[in-house]
């Protein structure tokens, strides 16, 4: 049987090989979550996010590093790199500055300043999460893109026998698998 890599064997490939920007389509951040979290403690590295809701936060406690600071505001505080070395920054809800490349021309010039940083040899990844895909053309070269599978068989099995235990419900399960 055939393996093929998961999002998570990607991600921590393109991470490695100093991929300055990824792109992570998905639907359950929480998973993805997950994802990054084991990818940093394994190369013991500090996550920052910066989300619509919160601004620039911690990515495990969610406290505010600097409460309510725009999308702007982050990238521009990190982009001399050296608060970004040995940091990854995860950026979600940003789907509007995509949108529209030319009126959020601030964030994507920031974006590839530390990106050209990231190739010039500060360890940093920035990894957008989002259920919608909008890449700027300006930053078409610097992103790599990673698709989150939809729940294989087995997770949605265990999603449902979750439900039933938590709800009380008890079938026979020889009615769904015959």
């Amino acid at each position: 049987m055939l393996h093929y890599p998961t999002v998570k064997d990607n991600l921590e490939r393109y991470i490695d090989a100093g991929f300055p920007i990824l792109y992570i389509r998905t639907f359950e951040e929480a998973k993805t979550d997950a994802f990054i979290e084991v990818a940093a403690s394994v190369r013991r590295t500090k996550v920052l996010e910066w989300n619509g809701a919160n601004g620039f936060v911690d990515f495990k406690t969610k406290s505010a590093l600097l409460p309510h600071q725009t999308l702007e505001a982050t990238l521009s505080l990190l982009k001399n790199g050296n608060d970004l070395h040995r940091h990854w920054l995860i950026i979600k809800d940003a789907n509007e500055f995509f949108k529209d490349g030319q009126t959020n021309m601030p964030v994507i010039s920031l974006l590839k300043e530390i990106a050209r940083k990231t190739r010039n040899g500060i360890d940093a990844t920035i990894i957008i999460v989002s259920s919608e895909v909008h890449i700027p053309p300006d930053l078409e070269k610097l992103i790599t893109m990673l698709e989150v599978d939809l729940p294989d068989e087995k997770e949605i099995s265990g999603v449902v026998s979750k439900f039933l235990e938590e709800n009380g419900i008890t079938i026979c399960m020889q009615f769904f698998y015959g």
